[in-house]
């Protein structure tokens, strides 16, 4: 394992913040707000024809654009033609779900880490040591996680061996990834959650609502800003996640690297991750009001 840097060099760099305050990208739109006319492109280009209320647009995409329950994003088969593949991703450049977004602010009482896939969980916990070396400063890192074996999709160079799930992944990229020395330096929390038996006894796998809840019930946060490492697609998706799930005091900002061009290719993918960051908008929106 690489020797871990000392508190006090985190302590210096936040002390002499180098760095203007990072741009970011606006995403996401109000229920109250007219829906955009990307999304509006994207219905059109898969057939869909309905309302163009936000309420109506999240029903009818989460029927033509969801994947099937219990299935994972590897396993989405992709039929549209690379015309309107390559469209469908200009699109999703335009909304902002394809760029990096980064913080607002340079400091904040909470990094939390999103888990995922091996090679996810390396993008975002790198992206977060990034963060710490251009000044933005943690008083804890919180790593997001959960009870979900991993498989195939989740080899990367980076490690031989795979540990047994998600969360044993994520601790394993935490301790032994090189290049980690400045975030390593901050108090951290692995946080599991525990697998979900469905109605029908079916085992699934924890969703970042569920990896949320995990945190809030059992580790009880103070108050304060929390920065969410996440990755595009998924960073707005994620982000109205934590405004309908996070107590009051507890305010959210979500980050995260760009997307892969390989989005490019997948736009049944790209759709579907569209199709949950809808409704979560809808949940927020109604919920925690237009705070975009």
């Amino acid at each position: 394992m690489k020797m871990r840097s000392s508190a006090g060099l985190y302590t210096v760099v936040c002390g002499i913040i180098v760095m203007a305050i990072f741009a970011t990208g606006r995403y996401g739109f109000c229920h109250q707000e007219p829906v955009p006319q990307g999304v509006i492109r994207l219905l059109e280009l898969t057939g869909i024809d309905c309302p163009h209320t936000l309420e109506d647009i999240v029903a009818a995409t989460q029927k033509h654009w969801l994947r099937k329950q219990g299935t994972e994003r590897w396993d989405i088969e992709e039929h549209l033609s690379e015309e309107v593949a390559a469209e469908i991703y200009d699109i999703g450049k335009s909304l902002g779900y394809i760029g990096q977004i980064k913080p607002t602010q340079t400091t904040y009482k909470y990094c939390c880490v999103h888990g995922g896939t091996m090679g996810r969980m390396i993008d975002r916990v790198r992206f977060a040591e990034e963060l710490v070396e251009s000044g933005i400063c943690f008083e804890k890192i919180i790593l997001l996680s959960g009870e979900r074996q991993l498989g195939e999709h989740d080899i990367t160079p980076e490690f031989a061996e795979l540990p047994e799930d998600e969360a044993a992944g994520m601790l394993l990229i935490y301790e032994e990834l090189e290049g980690l020395d400045m975030l390593r330096s901050i108090p951290h929390v692995l946080v599991s959650a525990p697998a979900i038996t469905t109605s029908q006894g079916t085992v699934v796998r924890p969703s970042t609502q569920h990896t949320l809840r995990t945190w809030i019930n059992d580790y009880k946060p103070e108050d304060g800003a929390c920065l969410f490492v996440s990755n595009q697609p998924y960073v707005q998706y994620q982000h109205n996640v934590a405004q309908v799930e996070l107590p009051e005091g507890l305010i959210p900002e979500t980050v995260g690297s760009a997307a892969s061009p390989s989005y490019a290719e997948t736009p049944m993918l790209l759709l579907d991750t569209v199709a949950r960051m809808l409704y979560q908008e809808l949940m927020s929106s109604k919920t925690k009001g237009c705070s975009n």
